[in-house]
C-alpha cells in the first residue's frame, strides 16, 4: 500500500497527486491501472495515459457523490478509460447517462456474498442465534445492513416494511421481524417510523 496525499483532486494537489502516480506506475512496472471512485477516477486517467497504460474505471454508485464540475471533467477523462465495471445495472445506466460513455464498454458484476460463510453450521445453533436476538422460531426475518443515507433507499424498504406488516396484521399475524443495523442521517426518522410497529423492528 502507498499513499498519496491529496486534500483536493481539483487544485495543485492533483497535480502533484499524478505525478506521484506516474512515477509509481513506472517504478513499479504496473500493466493496468484500476481507479475507484471521485478523485481517482478524475485523476487515474491522466495519470495512466501519461504512464503509457490502459485504465478501468470501478464504479459502485450512480455518481451521486460528484458535483457537476466533477462531471463535465469525468465525461473529458472517460475518452481515456478503455473500459468499466460497475455493480449494477442502475449504476450502468447512470454513467451511460450522466457521462454518454458507450453501454458496450460497461461490464456489470454484482457484488456477491457467500451466505453460506454467514449460515450457522446446525440447527441448534440457528437457533440459539435467533434466540439471542429476541427472534422465534417461526419469524420471518428480513435484514438489511447500511448507513441510513438517502441513497440507500430505506424510503422504499419501509414503505414496503409498512405494506407487508399492515397485509400480516389483517391476517392475525405478528410474525415478521425486521433487523437494519446502521447509523446516517436518517436514522431517527426511520426510528420516528419504527415505533409504530412494536416488537416489528
Amino acid at each position: 500500500v502507498r499513499h498519496i496525499p491529496m486534500r483536493r483532486a481539483l487544485a495543485p494537489d492533483g497535480v502533484i497527486a499524478i505525478g506521484k502516480l506516474v512515477s509509481l506506475i513506472r517504478e513499479r512496472n504496473v500493466r493496468l491501472l484500476v481507479t475507484h471512485h471521485t478523485s481517482a477516477d478524475l485523476l487515474g486517467p491522466l495519470a495512466a495515459a501519461a504512464a503509457g497504460i490502459p485504465v478501468i474505471s470501478n464504479r459502485r454508485d450512480g455518481g451521486f457523490t460528484k458535483k457537476p464540475i466533477h462531471r463535465r471533467l469525468q465525461r473529458e477523462d472517460d475518452r481515456l478509460v478503455a473500459a468499466m465495471a460497475a455493480v449494477s445495472r442502475a449504476v450502468k445506466n447512470a454513467i451511460v447517462e450522466q457521462e454518454s460513455y458507450p453501454a458496450d464498454r460497461i461490464r456489470v458484476i454484482y457484488n456477491g456474498v457467500d451466505t453460506t460463510r454467514f449460515a450457522p453450521a446446525t440447527p441448534e445453533l440457528r437457533a440459539q442465534v435467533r434466540a439471542e436476538l429476541g427472534l422465534r422460531p417461526t419469524d420471518l426475518v428480513i435484514g438489511g445492513l447500511s448507513n441510513f443515507h438517502p441513497v440507500k433507499g430505506y424510503d422504499v424498504l419501509f414503505g414496503a416494511a409498512e405494506m407487508l406488516l399492515a397485509r400480516r396484521q389483517l391476517a392475525g399475524r405478528q410474525d415478521v421481524r425486521f433487523l437494519l443495523p446502521g447509523e446516517g442521517p436518517q436514522l431517527a426518522e426511520f426510528r420516528d417510523r419504527a415505533h409504530a410497529y412494536p416488537g416489528a423492528f
